[in-house]
């Protein structure tokens, strides 16, 4: 697990902000939206760190994700609270962050709904504690990236292994 930093930080206020302004710039549902964005190119800066040496807007981002999947009214008439997508889209951050993993592959094991639904309990709690518990709860077994030490020790194993 990589510990949060600086960077980790500033990609957590970036997509949340951008989760909670979608609205602003598309008309889709949060969930179509959220699915959209985890599933994205842009996903992919986020996650590979490279979305810290652009500078662009929210507006930007979602005419990213539109010019990937085509513009959509989908759902249009379902709406969440500002908080509530600011606080998915934090969380969703920091986990991809910290466990080292793609948008894609943790959007595969929790859904937008997931964590909505949590909203209300876990909001002004510490976001370690809440992944935990979410992990707990639901029995995910999400793989951690491996190390290149753990790697390496595999490695060594492997040609003990065939030493003997």
């Amino acid at each position: 697990m990589r510990k949060m930093d600086y960077n980790g930080l500033i990609l957590c206020k970036l997509q949340a902000s951008l989760f909670s302004d979608y609205r602003d710039f598309s008309r889709c549902s949060p969930n179509i939206f959220i699915r959209r964005f985890m599933f994205s190119h842009l996903a992919e800066r986020f996650d590979d760190l490279s979305i810290l040496i652009e500078s662009s807007s929210n507006q930007t981002f979602v005419e990213n994700i539109n010019d990937q999947y085509g513009e959509t009214k989908h759902g249009q008439n379902i709406s969440f609270n500002k908080d509530v997508l600011y606080w998915v889209g934090y969380v969703y951050r920091y986990w991809c962050f910290t466990y080292e993993i793609p948008s894609s592959k943790l959007y595969q094991y929790i859904s937008p709904k997931m964590l909505m639904d949590r909203y209300p309990l876990y909001h002004s709690m510490d976001i370690e504690y809440v992944i935990e518990r979410i992990i707990e709860e639901e029995k995910i077994e999400i793989p951690l990236k491996k190390s290149l030490d753990d790697i390496l020790k595999e490695y060594i194993d492997y040609i003990d292994s065939l030493n003997k």
